[in-house]
């Protein structure tokens, strides 16, 4: 007994040493958590993160997520377990596990306390949650988390469970076998499991008091982590090798999604993505893999690392930094011209059935747009590579209307880059682009603003028309 409580503490104090040691990982580059450290496979298993460049060459040295006698273990033959996620403000990597030594024999994966595990990225410090045993539930699956304090998990008959670090999580969706992944989805949160779609393999959604069943997992697949591209795009890694890698589209006119391809010949676990370039890790846990979206299907995989004996590659995440882009959404709007009849700063937010609508009495070929609204936001990228804002809206009212989109140029106090669209009652996605100088987009801190003007330039079809604006964002390069 001694001699397991010295090995425990030495552990803890190597690996706390090697923590404080750590640089820090490099913007751009993947890390992968790799479960096993080698010597066996008896259960349960300590993890580890690897950084890796996408072309697969491995960079400094492996992190032990296991410090100051705390633990994040999980088991080495469950592919659903040894997630790796990024939270939602870019600041941590979080990831799950039982606060139990490697390979303890009184684990099992009924009783034993989980963890919620974050790896801050300015500081390179790796805390944990307070533990918990669910109700039900015999793994530790995915997780989301907003800002790296909150967080929501799934697992094995657990549903979904939302918590903070210093308070054991709430079963807030319990009418689940098997729950597997979760991410935020345009304001909700979706999630899939073997049980998530009338209770078959597939995608809900759950707003905090409903859950809506999204679609099926094609071909009956085993489905495992995913990300969305938009609320009608799902890139899905399944486990079923016949199936691989799949790319979901939703078909927004009749809410039907389907298959549109996908990559088969290998069952695949965790994914990330690095511009258009695709990383997954096997299901079996042995390689990282990447491929492309070429538009009309995936490239075939090429393997960008092999994992060494006794050890997996499981949950895979990128790097953020001033190789991304950051993505921002409105602070606040005015309406200069028009008038508002209903919506609100909520209604810009999100692309939904929310619309901020503007409305105007209208003199035909009126040259002065008779609506406008200037809306404006806040960016931490101080020195952008790009700049883009994207506008999502429709007409109300049938007939000749022109859009016109403009970034405000702080350094000329001048509205630019005037570009012109027709619209019309059917919802479409409209952009703005910034030409080079691009800090001049940029305000005091860090204030961005667009506006959007609309106008009939066609014969009046009714007096009193009305534009509804469904979202607006901005994609900033770091």
């Amino acid at each position: 007994m001694a001699e397991t409580s010295m090995k425990k503490t030495l552990l803890a104090l190597s690996a706390a040493i090697s923590s404080l040691a750590f640089a820090g990982f490099t913007p751009g580059n993947l890390v992968v958590r790799i479960v096993g450290d080698g010597v066996n496979t008896t259960e349960p298993q300590g993890t580890f993160l690897q950084e890796y460049t996408t072309a697969g060459a491995p960079v400094g040295s492996e992190v032990n997520l296991a410090t100051g006698g705390r633990f994040c273990s999980v088991t080495y033959g469950e592919t659903s377990e040894g997630s790796l996620e990024l939270s939602d403000d870019n600041k941590f990597m979080v990831f799950a596990g039982y606060d139990i030594a490697p390979r303890d024999p009184g684990f099992n994966t009924l009783g034993t306390p989980r963890v919620i595990g974050r790896y801050d990225l300015t500081t390179n410090a790796i805390s944990y949650s307070v533990t918990f045993v669910p109700a039900a539930g015999d793994g530790m699956r995915g997780l989301w988390s907003p800002d790296g304090n909150r967080y929501v998990v799934t697992g094995g008959d657990a549903g979904l469970l939302d918590g903070t670090f210093a308070s054991a999580p709430a079963q807030v969706l319990p009418n689940l076998t098997s729950s597997r992944n979760v991410h935020m989805v345009d304001g909700i949160l979706w999630f899939n499991g073997s049980d998530a779609y009338f209770g078959g393999n597939g995608f809900a959604s759950w707003d905090g008091t409903n859950q809506v069943e999204l679609f099926e997992t094609p071909n009956g697949a085993s489905s495992r982590n995913w990300f969305a591209k938009d609320k009608n795009t799902v890139y899905l890694c399944t486990s079923t090798g016949s199936q691989g890698l799949m790319k979901i589209v939703r078909n927004e006119l009749t809410n039907t999604w389907s298959l549109a391809y996908q990559l088969g010949g290998t069952g695949v676990n965790s994914i990330a993505r690095v511009g258009d370039d695709i990383y997954v890790t096997s299901s079996n846990g042995a390689q990282i893999l990447k491929t492309k979206d070429n538009g009309t299907g995936f490239d075939p995989f090429t393997t960008v690392a092999t994992a060494s004996a006794n050890r997996r590659f499981r949950g895979l995440t990128t790097v953020p930094g001033p190789t991304g882009f950051e993505t921002i959404t409105p602070s606040g709007f005015r309406v200069a011209l028009g008038r508002l009849d209903s919506g609100n700063l909520a209604s810009l937010q999100q692309d939904d059935n929310n619309f901020l609508r503007v409305c105007k009495f209208i003199v035909p070929n009126q040259v002065t747009p008779p609506v406008n609204v200037e809306v404006e936001g806040t960016t931490t990228v101080a020195n952008p590579s790009s700049f883009e804002c994207k506008w999502i809206g429709k007409m109300v009212n049938t007939g000749s209307f022109q859009l016109i989109l403009e970034l405000r140029d702080f350094a000329n106090n001048a509205w630019v880059n005037n570009t012109t669209y027709s619209v019309n009652t059917t919802k479409a996605t409209r952009s703005v682009v910034g030409t080079a100088a691009f800090t001049r987009y940029i305000g005091a801190s860090g204030l961005v603003r667009m506006r959007y003007q609309v106008r009939q330039t066609g014969p009046a079809g009714v007096s009193l028309w009305c534009v509804d604006a469904d979202q607006v964002s901005w994609t900033i390069g770091r």
